[in-house]
């Protein structure tokens, strides 16, 4: 075993068991190891922390990290199986098998990625503007509203949608869904609220 990799499992090994960040999370992967979870949170540039399921092989990534304001959840049932990481603690044995991303700091919003020619680019990982507005068949002046459970935020995640409730007196036609895309855009909307009328 060489010199980096005892940094690696001293670490690990000196990471209590027990303790989640709870509310953060922006990212899941699964099923993954901790090193790949360590090795994710580190091309991310948003990823702050993380929370790993060492049963269930679960990647939590967090957008906020352990501080004097913001606590740990400890010794519970939604933490006994998790481990918490903050992206300080990432060993350097980590970090070397990132590449060439190693010394790259990429922009909020982007993660790092190396290229087959050995280059590497910072992608988008997260959509940071708002979508087009829907179109309303019989008055435009009309805003679209989101549904309770989701918002468009800087933490909307590329491959994250989120639904479109119509104003009242309106309902979706052509589906109500937007998707965050590749390109760090929302896909354009495919539907339009129509006005309805109520039977007497």
């Amino acid at each position: 075993m060489n010199y980096m990799s005892v940094i690696f499992w001293m670490c690990i090994i000196s990471v209590k068991a027990g303790r989640r960040l709870l509310g953060f999370d922006f990212k899941r992967e699964s099923p993954v190891s901790k090193k790949e979870c360590l090795k994710l949170c580190f091309v991310h540039s948003d990823c702050l922390s993380i929370n790993f399921s060492r049963t269930r092989l679960l990647c939590e990534m967090n957008s906020q990290q352990e501080s004097g304001n913001l606590a740990v959840t400890e010794n519970t049932s939604e933490t006994e199986d998790f481990i918490y990481i903050s992206r300080q603690s990432i060993p350097p044995d980590v970090i070397s098998i990132t590449g060439a991303c190693s010394t790259v700091a990429c922009l909020p919003g982007k993660r790092c990625i190396v290229l087959r020619s050995g280059k590497t680019t910072c992608i988008n990982s997260r959509c940071v503007h708002e979508p087009p507005p829907v179109f309303y068949g019989y008055n435009a002046s009309l805003p679209g509203n989101l549904h309770s459970n989701g918002s468009f935020t800087s933490e909307s995640y590329v491959g994250d949608s989120k639904r479109y409730t119509c104003a009242s007196g309106t309902v979706p036609v052509g589906g109500n869904q937007l998707t965050c895309l590749a390109n760090g855009l929302w896909e354009t909307p495919k539907f339009s609220c129509q006005g309805y009328v109520l039977e007497s």
